[in-house]
């Protein structure tokens, strides 16, 4: 296992208990990811993380495999290796990536993980970007800079449903058998709604 600063491990449990649902096994078929999570982190990040670590996966049914070993564990009670091992994923995949580019002495603002989990660090930077030049002078007053940050990744959202709109527009005017028509991703109402509740913990 990784060492983590303790203060750094309440700043992940925090995120995952207000914004991911706690450490708790889901399965729901209408989220954008599709399949199950486990404190939030994706089936993928799960098989990253056995990779990573040179732990045992069969070559098939290995999102199958990994979530059997979780609901063995939770029954077993034994579930805080999951948890551990989710922190982990969390530290090196989102709050260390974002860190990278930030460059933040004092580590990261809850909003600005939270975001780098919801939306990739990648486009978490580039809030951050527009929430230091929305600053200017003021980085330094207190809650300024997280106003800003999350009126950026509000914004974000607008824009996300803004090109899904154009995205249909275009489909229904193309040959449904051209190779131009791959249908476009469905932007469910309680999906904008839960983003955008997200971001309403954080305004200062």
């Amino acid at each position: 296992m990784q060492e983590i600063p303790q203060q750094i491990r309440d700043l992940i449990n925090q995120v995952v208990e207000q914004d991911e649902g706690g450490w708790v096994l889901t399965s729901n078929p209408n989220d954008p990811d599709g399949g199950w999570t486990f404190g939030g982190a994706i089936a993928e990040h799960w098989i990253k993380y056995f990779e990573k670590n040179t732990l045992h996966l069969p070559t098939f049914e290995q999102k199958t495999f990994i979530r059997v070993l979780i609901e063995n564990d939770i029954k077993n009670q034994a579930v805080q290796i999951w948890i551990d091992r989710g922190i982990e994923i969390y530290y090196t995949e989102f709050y260390q990536q974002l860190l990278k580019t930030v460059c933040a002495e004092k580590g990261l603002y809850p909003v600005e993980f939270s975001c780098a989990i919801n939306i990739g660090p990648a486009n978490a930077y580039q809030l951050h970007l527009k929430a230091i030049q929305a600053c200017g002078q003021n980085e330094d007053e207190p809650g300024d800079y997280e106003k800003h940050f999350c009126k950026a990744w509000i914004d974000h959202y607008v824009e996300l449903v803004k090109k899904n709109a154009e995205a249909w527009a275009l489909y229904a005017t193309v040959d449904r058998a051209s190779a131009q028509s791959k249908k476009p991703a469905t932007l469910r109402a309680e999906f904008l709604h839960g983003w955008i509740n997200r971001v309403w913990k954080y305004l200062p």
